[in-house]
């Protein structure tokens, strides 16, 4: 049995080995980056910079506690993330969240909202893009007094989920009719 301390830097070193072999196989392949200040989950910036984001996430009143399982490993002694827990037909819990456009470029209403969905929430804070495929074409919807952008061939589906009634396309555009359009943080005073 190994003392716990020289356990957490057995794995730090371990780690540190996994980022050095990525770094060598990247730049074998040609993948130019900043190598010399790589982005690492285990360096005391990245920990500062996360206690940072949850205390201002704490001030707007965004924590709270629930119950929600800690999945945890005996082998590795050690929690698991919900990536690393295999299932067989079971659904990830989801949200579609709405972005304010800030510039539009003059190409959709001013007022209108950029709909995303993802099954990874927790990164929300972090969200600094919004990503539409060049060649899909996207419907600017009406429902009630809001108007959202979302993808025409979700457009079905996405309003039986969210309960819409009766949206009114009000138009439709490529993606690449998009390109460097900006929105609003859902939560943040930043693009």
């Amino acid at each position: 049995e190994m003392d716990m301390l020289d356990y957490l830097e057995e794995c730090r070193k371990y780690a540190l080995k996994q980022v050095d072999m990525q770094r060598s196989d990247f730049k074998s392949l040609g993948v130019l980056a900043d190598w010399e200040r790589p982005y690492m989950t285990l360096l005391p910036e990245y920990e500062a910079a996360q206690i940072r984001v949850f205390g201002k996430m704490a001030e707007k009143g965004y924590i709270y506690k629930g119950q929600k399982p800690i999945y945890w490993s005996p082998s590795s002694e050690s929690s698991l993330a919900e990536a690393e827990i295999e299932y067989q037909d079971v659904r990830s819990a989801s949200i579609f969240v709405a972005f304010k456009a800030k510039d539009v470029k003059g190409r959709l209403p001013e007022d209108v909202e950029f709909v995303i969905w993802t099954t990874t929430p927790w990164t929300l804070p972090a969200n600094m893009g919004i990503f539409v495929h060049p060649d899909y074409e996207y419907s600017v919807v009406k429902v009630g007094s809001r108007k959202f952008v979302i993808a025409s061939e979700m457009l079905s589906k996405v309003a039986e989920i969210l309960e819409w009634e009766n949206p009114t396309v009000l138009q439709t555009l490529k993606g690449s009719d998009m390109d460097m359009m900006t929105a609003h943080h859902p939560f943040y005073d930043r693009e």
